[in-house]
């Protein structure tokens, strides 16, 4: 049993237009941290050497992701600090607290700390294939989206269920995607590949806790 909260907002003009998809455990927070810690974030990944980052898996041919936390989520060492920042923390509380928000029931908020956090840098034309998370975190993940350039072309997560049912989500500049419970156990979510004629970075950050 889906809960019906996966909605597009797409911008058009000076208004809003809100689209309902489907029945799903997944959903989209707009607007959901602070200008300020999206900017302290944006300028902390940017800052970084290129010797930080590591590969998304042992195939990868570039090294675009960042492990923080108790998970080493990847065999590379490269890319993977068991600390996480207190900068990328209050990320995680502000984007926790919008999805709070939206939806109350999706898990025990008052025992939910989060763990583990990955970071993916996505250039023009680059995504993540269609995956589950295993079981070994909590049935949440928490995903913020920031972008170098906050009005740049579309970036889109894509889930889709055991059923064979597909739900998009537009993720513009810090906004919040999530998914929960069934959204978690029973769908496989991707970052759909951004578009040629994409000129920003998109900085994806998902948020997880262990089990």
């Amino acid at each position: 049993m889906y809960v019906c909260v996966c909605v597009l907002r797409v911008c058009v003009g000076e208004s809003y237009v809100k689209q309902r998809i489907m029945n799903w455990e997944v959903g989209i927070a707009h607007e959901a941290v602070s200008r300020e810690t999206a900017q302290d974030v944006l300028a902390f990944l940017q800052a970084l050497p290129e010797s930080a980052w590591g590969p998304v898996n042992e195939r990868s041919k570039g090294y675009t992701r960042l492990r923080y936390g108790k998970n080493l989520y990847g065999n590379s060492p490269r890319g993977y600090s068991p600390h996480l920042p207190e900068l990328l923390r209050q990320l995680g509380r502000e984007a926790a607290e919008a999805v709070r928000a939206a939806v109350p029931d999706a898990t025990d908020w008052e025992t939910l700390d989060f763990d583990t956090l990955v970071v993916n840098r996505y250039d023009s034309e680059k995504g993540v294939a269609p995956h589950k998370d295993p079981p070994r975190w909590r049935p949440i993940v928490v995903g913020v989206t920031l972008r170098t350039d906050a009005f740049g072309v579309r970036s889109r997560m894509r889930f889709h269920a055991d059923t064979g049912e597909k739900c998009e989500i537009v993720t513009p500049h810090r906004s919040v995607y999530y998914f929960y419970k069934s959204g978690y156990t029973d769908a496989k979510h991707e970052r759909r590949p951004s578009p040629k004629a994409q000129k920003d970075t998109v900085y994806s950050l998902t948020f997880r806790m262990s089990v």
